[in-house]
């Protein structure tokens, strides 16, 4: 079963790419190859030069993805390892406070507290650092911060405490009511 994380981040890339169609880009700038983009070439996200495309976080966005699914693949091999070093990888590379870099990070977070819980012995104190990290990014109410509630509740409950991974669970809910609340506000807009 593929995380939720990747899928989240396949869509923000189908999302965020609609210049690919104009040619893939590459390192020295659009894909005709010379530095720069090319004359012609419409470097924005909507093709009406009002909103550019930030092509940085893009190719955060698309290394993330591609953790992702080498993670995915080692999983399949039976290789937890493999997929761990994957996610470490992955936030090794964050660095920037947009809230795309902070969700990604956040996700790769829970990720590898799930990746802990499923080793053989159960990483238990590695999982509780990995939701924590997660969470000290950002306090605030996303989905992400849900998740990873959710993910320090599989945590607490697989060291016992079942009462706070109940309050734990809690707080995902509360925090998944708000974001569902807040997008509801914006949608009436």
């Amino acid at each position: 079963m593929r995380p939720l994380g990747a899928l989240a981040l396949a869509l923000a890339l189908a999302l965020c790419g609609c210049a690919a169609e104009r040619g893939p880009a590459t390192a020295t700038g659009s894909g005709s190859g010379s530095p720069g983009p090319a004359p012609g070439v419409d470097r924005t996200a909507d093709g009406t030069g009002a909103a550019p495309v930030d092509e940085a976080l893009l190719a955060y966005l698309a290394t993330a993805r591609a953790h992702h699914l080498r993670a995915d693949l080692l999983e399949e091999k039976g290789d937890l390892g493999g997929a761990r070093a994957e996610m470490e990888a992955l936030l090794a590379v964050h660095g920037g406070a947009d809230p795309a870099y902070v969700e990604a990070a956040q996700d790769a977070y829970a990720r590898l507290a799930r990746l802990d819980l499923r080793a053989a012995p159960p990483r238990l104190d590695d999982a509780m650092r990995a939701v924590e990290g997660g969470l000290a990014l950002a306090p605030d109410d996303t989905f992400y911060r849900a998740n990873l509630l959710l993910a320090k509740g599989e945590v607490l409950d697989a060291r016992g405490e079942k009462d706070a991974a109940l309050d734990a669970y809690e707080q995902s809910i509360a925090v998944n009511k708000k974001v569902l609340e807040r997008l509801e506000a914006e949608k009436s807009r």
